[in-house]
């Protein structure tokens, strides 16, 4: 297979993750870029294992399961994005930094299930798989610290309120997965 296809597939699973990223960015507090690098490791990684899964489960399994995880990301980018409104509405947002690691890696799992259903779908075509997760990988990486960086760079225009754009966000990723695949 030709890299083109690869890196498009790659952009195309990365968008998720530039969208929690931003959403991240606009709540996060510290060192900004610390805390995207965290983000788009764990993103990374997550996309390029899931991907390195799915191939190895192949389609069976996905074809078993695939509605079952898309419920989860949805329910987890519900309660997540709906928190992040509740608390932009009627907490100070400044006391700490509410996406620590457990909750990056919570959204990294929600974020990552579509690589699973492409590393499936990788399994029936006739080459490896290690390219294509470490390129998925990479993007996903480089994407989620750009998304992060972004969010970032939007708190400090917009404001404090933008927690409340940021929870929106992932209220409307969850009904997008919701409506569109599901």
């Amino acid at each position: 297979m030709d890299f083109l296809p690869i890196l498009a597939v790659s952009v195309a699973l990365s968008l998720d993750c530039f969208t929690v990223g931003l959403a991240i960015g606009t709540v996060s507090q510290g060192n900004p870029l610390l805390k995207s690098l965290v983000v788009g490791i764990l993103f990374g990684g997550f996309q390029a294992g899931m991907t390195l899964a799915g191939f190895a489960i192949g389609v069976f399994l996905t074809t078993t399961f695939l509605a079952l995880p898309s419920w989860i990301a949805v329910i987890l980018l519900l309660l997540i994005g709906i928190k992040m409104i509740v608390e932009g509405l009627y907490e100070e947002t400044s006391r700490r930094d509410r996406y620590d690691i457990p909750v990056i890696t919570v959204l990294a799992i929600a974020t990552s299930i579509d690589a699973f259903a492409v590393g499936a779908a990788y399994s029936f075509l006739d080459f490896g798989i290690v390219v294509p997760a470490i390129v998925i990988g990479i993007v996903a990486f480089g994407i989620s610290v750009i998304g992060v960086l972004s969010g970032r760079k939007l708190k400090e225009i917009v404001g404090e309120s933008i927690t409340i754009v940021g929870g929106l966000i992932l209220v409307g990723m969850a009904l997008s997965i919701l409506f569109f695949r599901v």
